[in-house]
């Protein structure tokens, strides 16, 4: 029996093989831009002095991706799926961008952040 982690793991990667179907994507320009929006979020919401500690550690980037798995498959995917296919690269960059700057952080994880230094 599938543990839940691994059930949700699989649904994730069809999730992605979906989305670099309908948007015309590599492997490689969906994860440059997963970073790529990482980096813009971090700089947005914590201290230039911090970005470079914080865009590698560990946990940070765990969470940013189970956030980003979370909008690609309750959020964004259903939308994606019903919108014109010339359209779908830019509505997936779109919407990307725009959730991902409403985040927020737990506050657990800054904690485990911050008691690090």
């Amino acid at each position: 029996m599938k543990s839940h982690i691994n059930t949700l793991r699989e649904q994730y990667r069809q999730n992605r093989a979906l989305i670099l179907i309908l948007t015309n994507m590599s492997e490689l320009e969906h994860y440059t831009f997963q970073v790529e929006q990482f980096i813009i979020w971090l700089s947005k919401n914590f201290n230039s002095q911090d970005l470079e500690r914080l865009a590698q550690h560990q946990y940070l980037w765990k969470w940013w991706q189970n956030e980003w798995h979370l909008a690609d498959h309750h959020h964004i995917l259903p939308l994606l799926k019903t919108e014109r296919p010339n359209f779908r690269l830019k509505k997936y960059t779109e919407m990307h961008s725009s959730f991902f700057f409403i985040s927020q952080v737990p506050s657990n994880l800054v904690e485990i952040i911050s008691n690090e230094d």
